[in-house]
């Protein structure tokens, strides 16, 4: 008789299925082409942290640290994000981790938009495999993909409900060393965990 896998395991291989489509895209300008760092050329897909959760967090797309290491979110805004998150005892291991673009883009800069809209099929598969009860955006690339048309400085720390994927969307500043450096924008940012934080709690209450 066969082995009935659980609901986990169904995710885990789905989302293995997922990560090679991911890894074979070509859709646009930034995975038809290795990402090149200092002479070294790298797949410059990356498509998320593989750790099935009901909580997402989405950033804007991987730098060469994520590539070196196939996760996402772990160069120094990564670090800075778990570490304000740790001030809450709450761990990046409860998040499924991913971004709006899955590919590299030299010095981080912004991806253009027609890579925002090629990369949307995949988080569109992403929600509906693990039906997430809070998405949290990282910067104002990601919360613009998850809701165009609203207003990403009215948004930052409140919950937005995203039309176009039926979720509640929780907007914090992005944590990148430029932003936190900023005096007041670092005070926001800690505001923004302090509440997101609490909201985790709360949903952790219901479960």
């Amino acid at each position: 008789m066969a082995i009935q896998e659980t609901h986990h395991e169904r995710k885990l291989r789905m989302l293995r299925q997922l990560s090679l489509c991911c890894s074979a895209c070509s859709c646009c300008e930034l995975g038809r082409k290795d990402a090149e760092k200092n002479g070294i050329c790298r797949d410059p897909h990356v498509l998320s942290s593989m750790t099935p959760s009901r909580i997402f967090v989405v950033g804007q797309n991987p730098g060469i640290e994520e590539l070196k290491q196939g996760i996402p979110f772990v160069g120094q805004s990564g670090k800075n994000f778990d570490k304000e998150l740790a001030k809450h005892n709450v761990d990046r291991s409860q998040f499924y981790i991913t971004n709006a673009v899955r590919c590299y883009t030299t010095d981080n800069i912004k991806p253009p938009q027609l890579c925002v809209d090629k990369c949307k099929p995949f988080l569109m598969m992403e929600i509906g495999l693990m039906n997430p009860q809070l998405v949290v955006t990282l910067g104002a690339v990601a919360f613009e993909c998850l809701c165009p048309g609203c207003v990403y400085s009215q948004a930052l720390g409140n919950i937005t409900t995203s039309i176009m994927y039926g979720v509640k969307v929780f907007a914090i500043l992005h944590p990148s060393p430029l932003n936190l450096t900023q005096s007041d924008r670092r005070t926001a940012f800690e505001r923004q965990i302090a509440v997101l934080c609490k909201i985790l709690n709360r949903i952790t209450e219901v479960e």
